[in-house]
């Protein structure tokens, strides 16, 4: 995890944004990618993986949302610009039948991610059944060239 308080007081915040706009929808947020690793350059994204009771239904929606995230956590964003963090927030939005599917990307956000909220343990569950998913298909995560990939053990 970065070691930045001002990045810290983003993700609560986050959070806080995401229960505000999401209400009794919202059931859990993750935090994934390279940022969870704990590796920001000048420019990064902070991906979050935001599962809600009902899928946003189009682009717009989801894009409509994530403005309004930004909206309410621009101090916290001018925060980490003046510590010398420039963050791009990349929310992706998926309902919780959506996560039932597993895919691909979900074993990198079990696998690097930190789940930040979690309504009714619904996270974790989600957590446990990707890492099941892949003890099952017997696939492990290797970097080759300058990217990861997922190859069978």
């Amino acid at each position: 995890m970065v070691q930045n308080p001002s990045f810290e007081k983003l993700l609560s915040a986050l959070v806080l944004a995401l229960a505000e706009i999401h209400g009794k929808e919202l059931f859990f947020v993750a935090h994934f990618g390279s940022t969870s690793r704990g590796f920001i350059k000048s420019e990064t994204d902070v991906d979050l993986l935001v599962c809600l009771e009902h899928p946003l239904q189009t682009a717009q929606s989801r894009q409509d949302s994530a403005a309004l995230l930004e909206s309410k956590v621009q101090t916290e964003l001018k925060n980490c610009r003046a510590s010398g963090l420039e963050l791009r927030l990349s929310p992706l939005y998926k309902s919780y039948s959506q996560t039932e599917k597993i895919v691909p990307l979900f074993y990198d956000i079990v696998t690097d991610g930190k789940i930040l909220f979690d309504n009714n343990q619904r996270g974790e569950q989600f957590f446990q059944s990707v890492r099941n998913e892949i003890i099952k298909k017997k696939v492990t995560r290797k970097w080759i060239g300058m990217k990861w990939y997922w190859v069978n053990i």
